[in-house]
């Protein structure tokens, strides 16, 4: 009997979508052996991969990627997030969270005074360098906006 597929199990082309890149990149991925095993085999066949193994995998491997994945297929385990550093820039606080040995993921940028004055750009060019930072808005919330790619 083979072990049933996870709830976020996804194929190929879902793994792709996921990482944001090519089914085709996958698939050569896939042939080099140089992508995450497939998590399962579905009834007809199919190599399956459980979304959370491979954003484990993806921060190994393209930290950048694992950054874009959705937050839901983060992998909490049973340790918390860490802090990894918090230091000032113009007008905020900058902290820099990790996940158990992998690398800083996200920085997270909490406005001191007026949100408009600072400075997330000059946060994304901290180093250590991370894919992804996140300005938090007024009241605590913060929307799509916020978000700032910083892949190089």
């Amino acid at each position: 009997m083979r072990p049933r597929p996870a709830a976020d199990a996804v194929d190929l082309d879902g793994a792709a979508q996921l990482l944001g890149v090519s089914a085709r990149k996958v698939r050569r991925l896939v042939k080099r052996g140089r992508f995450a095993p497939a998590t399962v085999e579905a009834d007809d066949g199919a190599r399956l991969w459980d979304a959370r193994e491979l954003w484990h995998w993806a921060t190994r491997n393209d930290p950048a990627r694992a950054a874009s994945m959705p937050l839901k297929h983060w992998v909490i385990q049973d340790e918390p997030p860490e802090l990894s550093v918090v230091r000032t820039v113009r007008d905020a606080v900058v902290q820099d969270w990790y996940l158990a040995d992998d690398p800083a993921l996200l920085r997270v940028v909490w406005p001191t005074g007026d949100f408009m004055s600072s400075d997330a750009g000059g946060a994304a060019r901290l180093d250590p360098p991370v894919p992804w930072v996140l300005q938090v808005g007024p009241g605590s919330g913060c929307s799509a906006r916020s978000w700032c790619s910083t892949r190089r």
